[in-house]
C-alpha cells in the first residue's frame, strides 16, 4: 500500500515509493483492469506483469518500461522515478511537436517567433497586441 503525503495545496496524495506500485497505479489509471490486458499491450506474458507489480522483478528492461508508459499514457520519468507528473504529454501536443520538428530550420524558427516565449502563454493572458 502506498504511503501518503501532503502536496503544496494541502491535499493528501499517494506516494508511490516503488516501481511496482507505480506500474500497478499506471495500469489502473489507464483503465486497464486486468494485468493480462497490459501484458497484451506490452507484448509480454501475464506472469511478467504480475512479477513487475509484485516487485519480484528487480531489473525491468527499459524497453518494457517504455511500453508500459506508452500503454498507460503516463510519463516515463514518473514511472521510473516517481518524480514529476504522472500524466504524459497529451497526444495532440506530441503530434504538434513532431510536425514542427519535421520542418526545415527556417520554418521552425518562424513558428517559434510566431508562438513567442512560452511564459507569455502559460497564464492564459492575451498578447499585448490584442490579436490572436
Amino acid at each position: 500500500m502506498p504511503s501518503i503525503i501532503l502536496n503544496s495545496a494541502g491535499l493528501i496524495i499517494p506516494c508511490m515509493s516503488t516501481i511496482a506500485e507505480r506500474i500497478r497505479d499506471a495500469r489502473l489509471y489507464a483503465g486497464i483492469t486486468a494485468p493480462s490486458e497490459l501484458a497484451r499491450r506490452c507484448g509480454v506474458s501475464r506472469s511478467a506483469v504480475s512479477q513487475w507489480e509484485s516487485g519480484d522483478t528487480k531489473n525491468i528492461k527499459l524497453a518494457n518500461l517504455e511500453r508500459v508508459a506508452e500503454a498507460c499514457k503516463v510519463d516515463m520519468a514518473w514511472l521510473v522515478t516517481g518524480k514529476g507528473r504522472k500524466e504524459g504529454i497529451p497526444l495532440e501536443v506530441q503530434q504538434l511537436a513532431e510536425a514542427i520538428n519535421s520542418r526545415p530550420p527556417h520554418q521552425r524558427q518562424a513558428l517559434r517567433a510566431l508562438l513567442g516565449p512560452a511564459d507569455e502563454h502559460d497564464n492564459g493572458a492575451e498578447s499585448a497586441t490584442g490579436t490572436d
